[in-house]
């Protein structure tokens, strides 16, 4: 019996089908729908009296946290064995955090959201160990993450319009749940385990990335904690010039469509721009947007300005991509990226969250954010002696599989 397992497991892996890259990225997916429903849910949970306005930020930090530790540390510790099980061990989990969450309060409903970090972040890790082993990572990485924006977008204006007005928080958290049962229910169709991952020849089959790959993570971690801080604390910002939880629910649906068109925007630019150019337009643009939430903005201005910003995040993310390689070859530090913007996600709101009282300063903090961020990417391109290495153009969606 254990001669026939150990064949098993040491038999060729066949490349994910087109049915299982579905499920996989319908998994991961479904793992980062929280993030987009971010403000409106630590509003409500603000104005419902479960959490204070300093517990904004903690909330929001302990579930991206765990996220980001078990997305990370689960491709060191877990072999991608066993995936169904898991995925559909991650999903029931996350949806019963969700229909738990809105019985708790303070202390309690941080650290059930943590947990609900941790299945999250098992379902990134399914995602993320499918397209780190697919013959076109980049192309599936970037109908992932559009894929993800756009149910997000449908998900956000579901709560915001029409579960959250008339079944409050309680609706809005069940519908959460709902895309962990989705993700269990995907489970079945997922692969049940991917090959090893491939090895350079003469690289290590396991080590830390060289100083300047650090580097690099350090400027996607800071980008990303600039956005987060600003976005886990929009409706304070907005409340500084007299906008309501209306106008965050509004200029958060925007956020979600211009994320939507920066996705297809660096799927045009792709190949073409370098990753320094991006992410000096994404830093320039991020600093104009929160120089206008201190400006004192009416609620175009607000929403517009609040899009723009997604449009700037969703444009740099696949461009992180060539900032990593370009300093690491090895692609140690391209394998660790995703772990570390959700850690910038988790610091954000952290950093902010001493801050709760002066939603100003927080827009100031992140503008020192960006600094960093951008500061550390282009030093890392000018002192870099080999060609930039440019991302592969997202081609149509049809591709994922060689269909």
């Amino acid at each position: 019996m254990n001669q026939r397992l150990d064949r098993a497991a040491l038999a060729p892996v066949s490349p994910p089908t087109l049915r299982q890259t579905i499920a996989s990225l319908t998994i991961g997916s479904a793992g980062l729908m929280i993030t987009g429903l971010s403000p409106v849910i630590m509003g409500a949970l603000f104005r419902s009296g479960q959490i204070t306005g300093a517990e904004m930020g903690l909330t929001a930090m302990a579930e991206l946290l765990t996220m980001g530790l078990t997305a990370g540390l689960a491709g060191v510790v877990l072999k991608p064995e066993r995936l169904r099980l898991i995925a559909a061990v991650a999903g029931l989990g996350a949806a019963a955090a969700d229909v738990l969450s809105p019985q708790l309060t303070h202390g309690a409903l941080i650290g059930l959201r943590a947990f609900a970090g941790l299945m999250e972040g098992l379902m990134l890790w399914i995602a993320i160990a499918m397209i780190a082993r697919h013959p076109n990572p980049e192309r599936t990485a970037g109908v992932f993450m559009t894929a993800e924006v756009i149910g997000a977008f449908c998900l956000t204006g579901l709560c915001a319009n029409l579960i959250g007005p008339r079944w409050g928080i309680v609706g809005v958290f069940a519908a959460i749940g709902a895309t962990g049962l989705i993700a269990a229910l995907a489970a079945p169709f997922s692969p049940a385990r991917l090959a090893a991952a491939h090895v350079p020849e003469g690289e290590a089959a396991s080590g830390m990335p060289p100083l300047r790959g650090w580097m690099s993570l350090l400027a996607m971690f800071a980008f990303v904690a600039a956005g987060s801080g600003v976005y886990v604390y929009l409706e304070p910002v907005a409340g500084l010039h007299g906008l309501g939880p209306g106008a965050v629910a509004a200029a958060v649906q925007v956020n979600l469509i211009a994320q939507i068109v920066g996705g297809a925007t660096a799927t045009f630019l792709a190949g073409r721009v370098g990753y320094n150019r991006i992410l000096l337009f994404s830093g320039m643009l991020a600093t104009a947007v929160y120089a206008v939430y201190l400006a004192g903005p009416n609620l175009l201005v607000f929403v517009l300005a609040t899009g723009a910003t997604g449009f700037g995040g969703m444009l740099l993310t696949p461009f992180f991509i060539p900032l990593s390689v370009a300093a690491d070859p090895s692609r140690r530090a391209a394998s660790m990226g995703g772990g570390a913007q959700l850690l910038g996600g988790a610091a954000g709101p952290l950093a902010a969250a001493g801050l709760a009282s002066r939603p100003e300063a927080i827009v100031i903090l992140s503008i020192g954010w960006i600094v960093v961020a951008v500061g550390v990417g282009l030093a890392l391109a000018a002192t870099d002696r080999r060609r930039e290495p440019m991302m592969e153009a997202l081609t149509a969606p049809s591709e994922i599989g060689g269909v």
